[in-house]
């Protein structure tokens, strides 16, 4: 990492646009990161990997009507919870709908009469998380409040992730929680002052993010993710069961008191945080499966470097693809070292959202999502007087992630969830690489001089290659033609054949992206939406056509279900907007340049 240029993106941060409070905006562009998790269900409808649910057990004397009256006063307090997303000809816009949009459904499970109501509440409460949201015309919250009788309830929350993210879940759970107690007491809440709303921090990154800002964060992730990229994956089923509805699962363990004491006593001897600590170890076990000595995993992080964002619900999470240098047999200590310099330079420029990181160049079946994170928020929970609260499991989930390793503070402990797709991982293998991370952290802090590769079977618990696939993959298929050549080729090319050049090219790049070379290669006349694209390879997509062609794909309701033939109408259109704004230009230039001679 190069700390001068750390020092210059601060000077210009400091130079750069201040967040400001927007008077009331009637309607604000979505966040970029909103704007990556939109384009994902434009390209897959119907998907509810980003319905987020808590499903609450309360036991005691409920206040419902100080409950309902809550949750409508955080409602109508956070413009993002009431949010109508609305796409417009030249980008996609949230506008905030009136408070009264929101209510709650409320079921008396009495009035049916069940002997076991509980089966019905959870057929309720599964119908209502897994319906996925209308986000032109919903709100992306609903709440439904199941009675089972006078003592026991059910409270569901389910939220859209384009406006909610883990540091908002304890802000809701805490304003929620001092609401209920004001109006059980028949008082108006006393809350200070938002200083901004969401979609002022939206407005915000959209100026932010421009001339030497982006210009500088572009460079550093450029040279940071030059090359081949490999991600570490956990081994997959031999013959993943691809059902399609991406179900979710999770398996448990802990990291025991005594050897999180170790890990953190190990970290401060080595200057680093126990996040690099734990990052280092869980990449170690990585290379272990992969036999990759240069990997990268992919770790949320949230961007609220404001302090008017910290009170705030939203969406404020960005991905970071931390690359781990693991070769020539170091010891862990020197892996440490390696860690710390990449976390801190990924640390401080965080800003630069996933899509805009260019056309990088993925190993295939790198494409998929290994996430890692320690979680660092409050860890507020729900609390009503008088009320006990417990958590409801409710298997209504699926995943936009191959794998995702959380792991959060409890009390003197570390608790490990790793969360899988279900169709990809078998949940022996899934529980074995919690086992074998465990007994790998064990042994680095027991021994952390030692080189990488003494460690024992949890740092490489993976059976040898086949020589086939030891081999060097088949390079992807490249886009033809590519770079200046297409560009030449375009440049003297008619209207219709220059629509026909950029729908090859389209389908040219999508067929490398699927990743199967003795596949034919795709038509035009398909969508992005069949093609089945993940998030990394829709925006790797983007991103290729942006460096071959040099304009953007247009963001768009359409841009999921149009053929690739009309995607390549909308590029042959802005690239004749661009010669003609470009020739335009000149002729001025010209013409001020004559007038200067005259004189």
């Amino acid at each position: 990492m190069s700390w001068p240029g750390v020092q210059a993106l601060l000077q210009l941060r400091r130079r750069g646009p201040q967040l400001q409070r927007g008077q009331q905006l009637s309607e604000a562009p979505l966040s970029l990161a909103q704007e990556r998790l939109w384009v994902l269900e434009q390209v897959d409808p119907g998907r509810v990997s980003y319905n987020v649910h808590h499903l609450l057990c309360l036991r005691g004397a409920l206040n419902r009507e100080a409950l309902e009256a809550g949750l409508k006063a955080v409602v109508a307090r956070h413009e993002a919870l009431r949010a109508q997303i609305v796409p417009s000809r030249q980008r996609v816009l949230q506008r905030p709908l009136p408070a009264s949009s929101f209510g709650v459904a409320h079921f008396d499970l009495r009035r049916y009469g069940d002997a076991e109501p509980e089966g019905r509440a959870r057929r309720i409460a599964y119908e209502a998380a897994s319906r996925p949201f209308k986000l032109g015309e919903e709100p992306p919250l609903r709440a439904v409040l199941l009675r089972f009788d006078d003592e026991t309830h059910w409270l569901l929350l389910v939220v859209h992730h384009i406006v909610y993210d883990g540091w908002s879940k304890d802000i809701l759970c805490r304003e929620l929680s001092a609401h209920y107690v004001s109006f059980a007491r028949g008082e108006a809440p006393r809350v200070p002052e938002l200083l901004a709303q969401y979609a002022d921090f939206a407005v915000w990154q959209r100026q932010f993010l421009q001339g030497e800002v982006l210009s500088e964060l572009t460079r550093y992730w450029t040279e940071q993710l030059r090359g081949r990229l490999h991600a570490g994956q956990l081994p997959k089923r031999p013959d993943p069961a691809l059902s399609g509805r991406r179900a979710v699962a999770t398996r448990t363990s802990s990291v025991p008191a005594a050897l999180l004491q170790r890990l953190r006593a190990l970290s401060s001897a080595e200057g680093v945080s126990l996040f690099v600590t734990l990052l280092a170890a869980y990449s170690l076990l990585l290379r272990g499966y992969t036999r990759e000595d240069d990997l990268f995993v992919c770790s949320p992080v949230g961007s609220r470097a404001h302090r008017q964002l910290e009170p705030l619900i939203g969406y404020f999470v960005n991905i970071l693809i931390l690359r781990s240098d693991l070769s020539g047999n170091p010891s862990f200590r020197e892996l440490l070292r390696r860690a710390q310099g990449m976390v801190a330079g990924a640390y401080a420029h965080q800003d630069l959202p996933m899509q805009l990181l260019g056309d990088l160049d993925l190993a295939p079946g790198s494409e998929s999502r290994t996430l890692f994170a320690l979680q660092n928020t409050p860890g507020y929970r729900l609390a009503l007087p008088g009320v006990e609260v417990t958590e409801v499991d409710l298997d209504a989930g699926s995943a936009d992630f191959d794998t995702f390793l959380s792991l959060e503070h409890d009390g003197d402990q570390l608790r490990m969830r790793l969360a899988y797709n279900t169709d990809l991982f078998d949940a022996r293998a899934v529980e074995q690489a919690l086992l074998s991370y465990r007994d790998l952290l064990e042994q680095v802090v027991a021994r952390p001089d030692a080189p990488i590769a003494s460690y024992g079977a949890s740092a490489g618990a993976a059976p040898p290659r086949s020589p086939a696939a030891s081999a060097s993959p088949a390079p992807a298929t490249k886009a033809q033609p590519a770079g200046g050549e297409l560009l030449q080729q375009l440049s003297t090319a008619r209207a219709a054949q220059r629509v026909h050049l950029l729908a090859e090219h389209l389908a040219a790049i999508a067929s490398a992206l699927k990743g199967d070379p003795a596949a034919p290669k795709l038509s035009p006349s398909r969508s992005l939406q069949e093609l089945g694209m993940d998030s990394l390879k829709l925006f790797q997509f983007i991103a290729k056509v942006k460096s071959s062609v040099g304009v953007d794909v247009p963001i768009s309701q359409e841009l999921a279900i149009a053929p690739l033939s009309v995607i390549a109408e909308g590029l042959a259109a802005r690239l004749m907007l661009e010669e003609l704004l470009q020739s335009r230009a000149k002729n001025e230039f010209e013409d001020s340049e004559t007038e200067v001679l005259l004189v």
